[in-house]
């Protein structure tokens, strides 16, 4: 930054002119501007690092019960629809992730099946509930679809994502397609890959757990890892 010295000492050594006080004199204004923080509103802008979107969710890829960076990762293929999911969603691992709150992560990935009419729809407006309201809000609602699940439904869907704060209007309109979105196709895809073919499917640091398995085998795994 020029100081109002160096304009004193200038002129001191009689050698200033016009031009070269207006030159000064410009610079002094650059550096004030280059030291100003840009602001609108108020607010001072800050840019959003990596290009990610501003929403809660936009630090993960995918939701995520527990410590992000936890060293053992649950990877879960799962069925909002799915009794067997349920309790393995509401049950077994959050008990696990609880016993475990430094070791363990468990990672949500939608595979939907076709003859559940309603795990396509909750997956679409579970995925809408994580990109405006992160993890938390997901895993709040998909508590709600797994307690209600015999009443999947456009109306209580739109309903129980309000509950956890989402906005209607998003999800309404998340809620008028039809096809699967490109997140679910390549979360399917993804277990495509890995031999699942039903759910739930469980890795846990890529070793396989078929089904709802008890409690006590998944401890098992993360105590010898």
């Amino acid at each position: 930054m020029i100081h109002s010295k160096t304009i004193a000492k200038a002129l001191d050594a009689g050698g200033a002119t016009l031009a070269t006080l207006a030159t000064l004199v410009t610079l002094v204004t650059l550096a004030l501007i280059l030291a100003t923080p840009v602001q609108a509103g108020g607010r001072s802008h800050k840019p959003w690092g990596n290009g990610q979107a501003k929403g809660p969710g936009a630090k993960t890829s995918h939701p995520v019960l527990g410590n992000p960076t936890a060293p053992v990762k649950i990877v879960v293929y799962g069925d909002m629809q799915c009794p067997f999911t349920r309790r393995l969603m509401t049950k077994t691992l959050p008990r696990l992730v609880k016993a475990y709150p430094k070791k363990v992560q468990v990672l949500w990935r939608d595979n939907p099946l076709v003859f559940h009419k309603g795990a396509l729809p909750a997956a679409r407006v579970g995925r809408e509930v994580f990109k405006q309201r992160g993890s938390k809000a997901f895993f709040a609602f998909q508590k709600l679809v797994f307690k209600n699940i015999r009443y999947i439904n456009a109306a209580n869907l739109v309903a129980w994502a309000r509950q956890v704060g989402a906005n209607s209007a998003k999800v309404t309109a998340v809620l008028a397609g039809t096809a699967p979105t490109s997140w679910i196709q390549q979360d399917q895809q993804s277990g495509k890959s890995r031999g699942v073919r039903g759910t739930p499917s469980s890795f846990v640091n890529g070793q396989n757990v078929s089904g709802s398995a008890p409690y006590k085998k998944f401890k098992a795994i993360v105590d010898s890892l």
